[in-house]
């Protein structure tokens, strides 16, 4: 995949600009806040339909304007295409080739795209939220039906807990267990493809921490994963799982909502010189022994390899 041209039109500090790229490597460079991260935020927008810095579109409109517009033409393995973004306060239109969508799930995997900067520590720095959404974003792109998983993952667990703050309690253990199933169901998929992800990106990561720490550590990545197997028996094991059996048999006042997937399925340990290290350790674990004692903004060669 190779993106041609990238447009921004009042995006962040842009008002009006044109890139326009070679076909090998392409190098930004310039003095601080000159909108060289912006050039690359608006890329992976254009991948994923996400911002990987803002929280909400509307961040990304340059001050004093009404909208934003972004746009990029690449060359992928299956053609050219055409992306485009428009940016408004409470809304946004993305055409890919011309035609408007309306899911992103349509956008996903047009064009891919990693983006990568020092912020990314957060992803060995903060709590298993940080790696979810690595997950989350990397799989998307990759398998259209991971990320549909994943919508509808959320939206029966949003009305899942609705239904338990219900006073009618009739209606309540009446229903549980048809969304109770729903929710495995699709639990089971992320589960299996994070897991899936996670053992295809060890090897890889592995062989670039050797390499940036000239072979005087090896690294291994592995996922505490207490529901193995096919999908078929992971979606089994969490019907039996003791939180559902619970839930239905506690007495109403008592009843609680269900949080998202366990954080066990996205915990991480690294392996160093054979001794298991979690990621929320010290920090001198979290980075290679030459970045340990001399700090800097460089992010962790442990998820290099998500580029590939």
């Amino acid at each position: 995949m190779r993106i041609q041209t990238l447009t921004l039109k009042n995006f962040r500090n842009y008002e009006d600009e044109t890139f326009t790229f070679d076909g090998g490597l392409n190098v930004l460079y310039g003095r601080n806040a000159q909108g060289k991260t912006n050039c690359a935020e608006a890329v992976f927008y254009l991948c994923t339909g996400t911002s990987p810095r803002a929280r909400k579109d509307r961040q990304m409109i340059r001050a004093g304007q009404e909208s934003a517009h972004i746009a990029a033409l690449a060359d992928t393995r299956f053609g050219s295409v055409r992306i485009e973004a428009d940016i408004f306060e409470s809304r946004r239109e993305v055409r890919i080739n011309g035609s408007k969508i309306a899911r992103n799930a349509d956008l996903l995997g047009n064009i891919d795209g990693v983006f990568f900067s020092p912020s990314e520590l957060r992803i060995v720095q903060d709590g298993p939220e940080e790696r979810r959404r690595f997950l989350n974003v990397s799989l998307s792109q990759m398998s259209r039906s991971y990320y549909t998983a994943l919508v509808r993952y959320n939206k029966i667990l949003e009305q899942r807990n609705a239904l338990l703050k219900s006073r009618d309690l009739s209606l309540v253990f009446e229903t549980l267990p048809v969304w109770d199933a729903q929710l495995c169901r699709y639990a089971a998929e992320i589960v299996r493809r994070r897991g899936e992800y996670i053992a295809m990106l060890s090897p890889l990561a592995a062989e670039r921490h050797a390499r940036l720490t000239d072979g005087a550590e090896q690294l291994s990545i592995s996922s505490e994963r207490k529901y193995a197997g096919e999908e078929g028996e992971i979606e089994q094991a969490l019907l039996r799982e003791r939180v559902f059996r619970k839930l239905r048999a506690r007495r109403p006042p008592r009843l609680h909502r269900l949080r998202p997937p366990p954080r066990r399925f996205e915990d991480r340990h690294r392996r160093q010189r054979g001794a298991r290290v979690r990621l929320a350790g010290a920090d001198a674990h979290r980075r290679p022994r030459h970045q340990a004692g001399g700090g800097g903004n460089f992010p962790p060669p442990i998820w290099a390899a998500a580029g590939g």
